[in-house]
């Protein structure tokens, strides 16, 4: 009895000592989820969409010139007018509308300045405006498998120089499910074999 009541003090304890040991796992565990560890990355802060685009950053006014600054001496009236003849435009009615379009052509080579002065150091140029993710250039791109399926759809002919003609897809067809096939002709009032005719009017 006493070896056996001694065997179960032992058993008592060590349930004591695991059952405290997971009380304190749980609690750090939830002091951990609670608290942020010092080594954890910040939490992003959350945006504000509406107000980040109700406040504009930049103007593009900003590129072109003050209206208080004066045309470059380059910009004459004789040079407007010859690039309206290279344009193909048709010259200034009057000297208001002349004065127009030479500040006109002045904000435009400000602007195209400003633009020229951006480094595009390393920056490859957009050969055109198109999808260019990684599944549009796949499907962009010719494989054998793609060209199996354009081969499959030639044949050869000939014995000692063949050739390879397409073959004609069948017109007039319906897709497949579809009972019957499409009679082209069939509206035609008047037929000579595969061919409709057409009177002609008398004048």
């Amino acid at each position: 009895m006493a070896n056996l009541s001694s065997g179960t003090r032992v058993l008592r304890a060590s349930a004591r000592r695991l059952h405290h040991c997971t009380q304190t796992r749980t609690i750090t565990s939830s002091q951990h989820l609670g608290n942020t560890s010092p080594n954890a990355p910040p939490r992003p802060k959350k945006l504000n969409v509406p107000a980040l685009l109700s406040t504009p950053t930049w103007d593009p006014s900003t590129l072109l010139p003050s209206p208080s600054t004066d045309i470059p001496s380059g910009l004459t009236a004789t040079r407007l007018r010859h690039l309206l003849r290279l344009s193909a435009l048709p010259p200034p009615s009057s000297p208001e509308e002349e004065a127009s379009l030479l500040l006109t052509l002045a904000q435009q080579l400000h602007f195209v300045r400003q633009i020229q002065k951006v480094d595009t150091t390393g920056v490859e140029p957009l050969r055109a405006i198109r999808d260019e993710t990684a599944v549009a250039v796949e499907e962009g791109m010719v494989d054998s498998r793609k060209l199996r399926q354009a081969l499959e759809k030639e044949e050869v002919r000939g014995t000692y120089a063949p050739r390879r003609r397409r073959r004609r897809e069948e017109v007039g067809k319906r897709s497949a499910g579809e009972e019957g096939e499409w009679d082209v002709l069939g509206n035609a009032e008047r037929r000579v074999g595969r061919y409709f005719v057409v009177e002609k009017e008398k004048v």
